[in-house]
C-alpha cells in the first residue's frame, strides 16, 4: 500500500497506532477477542522492532489473563516486559500501567500483605507525577486492603470520596470498580439495601451500550445472586449465580467461573435449609457446584481459592453429617 507523502513504514506505524486503542478498550471490557488482536498488534510490533508497541500488546494481554485468574501467566509476562519498559517511548504510561496489573494480580490472588506493602509507595508515585486517572484505581484497591483488615469505615470514606471523584472526572471503568468494592463493604456490614441499590445501579451502568463492560457484569450479577443470598431469597440469588455463571464460561474469565460454580453450591445448600422436601437434591446439586469449583481451579494457580473451596466443602460435608445425607 502506498499513500502519497507517506512512506510505507509510516503506514505501518499508523495502523498500529489506530489498532491499539480499541484491543485495550476490548481487554478493559473483559471481552477475549482483545488477545487475537493484542497479538496480531505484537507480531506488527516485532517486525517493525517497535519496543513500545511490542509492550504495550503484551500489557494488554496480562490485563486480560490477570481478568481470567491467570497469575503465573501474567506474572512471566511482566517479568519479561519489566527490563524493556526504560526503553519505551511512552516509558511513564507503561510503568504504570506494568504495576496496576500487578496489583490486581495481587488482588485477585488475596494477596493483602504484598499490596499493604507496596500501595502506599505507587500512590504516593502517581501523586507526584499528576497520574491523576490512576489514582483511584491504586486507591481504591488500598481500600480493599483496610477492609480486609476489618477497616470497613475507613475503606468506604475512601470508595465514597474516589466516587466522587471519577465522577466529577468521568473514569467510568474507576468507578465500577469502586461500586463493586462498596457494595461488598456494605454487604459485610449487613446494609442489604444499600448494597443492593449500589450494586443495582452499577450493573446499569455497566450494561450501558456506550460502556458495556463484560467483565463487571459478571462481578456485578454475582455481587447481587450474593446479596439476594444474604437477604434469604434463593431465587434471585440462583437467578443472578446462573446469568453470571454464563456470562464467565462464554468470556472465558475462568477465575470467576470457579468462584461463580463455589457460590451456586453455596447457595444450593441454603436452599437444603429451608426446603426440606428438597433437601437431598439441594445437597447434592451444592456437592456438584462445589466439585465443579474445585475442578476448575486446577487452570489457575490460586491457593487461596483452592483453600476457600476446600473450607466450603468441609462445611457441606459436616452439614450432610449433621443431616445423615450421604452424598
Amino acid at each position: 500500500l502506498e499513500v502519497n507523502g507517506f512512506e510505507p513504514y509510516d503506514i505501518e506505524f499508523m495502523e498500529i497506532d489506530t489498532r491499539y486503542n480499541p484491543a485495550k478498550a476490548l481487554a478493559l471490557q473483559g471481552n477475549k477477542e482483545c488477545i487475537k488482536e493484542a497479538e496480531i498488534l505484537l507480531n506488527m510490533a516485532n517486525q517493525r522492532h517497535d519496543n513500545d508497541f511490542a509492550v504495550k500488546s503484551q500489557l494488554i494481554i496480562a490485563i486480560f489473563k490477570a481478568f481470567q485468574g491467570h497469575n503465573t501467566q501474567v506474572n512471566t509476562i511482566l517479568d519479561e516486559i519489566k527490563d524493556v519498559i526504560p526503553n519505551t517511548k511512552d516509558e511513564l504510561k507503561n510503568y504504570i500501567d506494568w504495576h496496576f496489573i500487578k496489583m490486581l494480580n495481587h488482588l485477585f490472588s488475596k494477596d493483602y500483605d504484598i499490596l499493604k506493602q507496596e500501595l502506599p509507595g505507587l500512590i504516593n508515585f502517581t501523586v507526584n507525577v499528576g497520574a491523576y486517572s490512576y489514582q483511584p484505581l491504586f486507591k481504591g484497591i488500598w481500600g480493599k486492603v483496610l477492609f480486609e483488615n476489618n477497616e470497613t469505615s475507613r475503606a468506604n470514606d475512601i470508595y465514597y470520596e474516589l466516587i466522587n471523584f471519577c465522577s466529577e472526572n468521568k473514569l467510568a471503568g474507576s468507578a465500577l470498580l469502586l461500586w463493586y468494592l462498596l457494595a461488598g463493604s456494605e454487604l459485610k456490614l449487613q446494609n442489604i439495601d444499600s448494597a443492593v441499590s449500589i450494586a443495582e445501579q452499577a450493573l446499569n451502568v455497566a450494561q450501558n451500550p456506550t460502556i458495556k463492560n463484560h467483565f463487571f457484569i459478571v462481578l456485578f450479577k454475582k455481587q447481587l445472586a450474593e446479596i439476594h443470598a444474604a437477604k434469604a431469597d434463593h431465587a434471585m440469588a440462583s437467578m443472578y449465580a446462573e446469568q453470571a455463571l454464563q456470562l464467565a464460561q462464554n468470556l472465558d474469565l475462568t477465575l470467576w467461573q470457579v468462584k461463580i460454580s463455589l457460590l451456586c453450591g453455596q447457595i444450593f445448600k441454603l436452599k437444603a435449609l429451608v426446603e426440606i422436601n428438597e433437601k437431598v437434591e439441594n445437597v447434592q446439586n451444592a456437592y456438584t457446584m462445589h466439585m465443579e469449583a474445585l475442578e476448575l481451579v486446577k487452570n489457575i494457580h490460586n491457593k487461596n481459592v483452592v483453600h476457600e473451596i476446600e473450607n466450603s466443602i468441609n462445611e457441606l460435608n459436616q452439614f450432610c453429617q449433621r443431616e445423615n445425607i450421604d452424598i
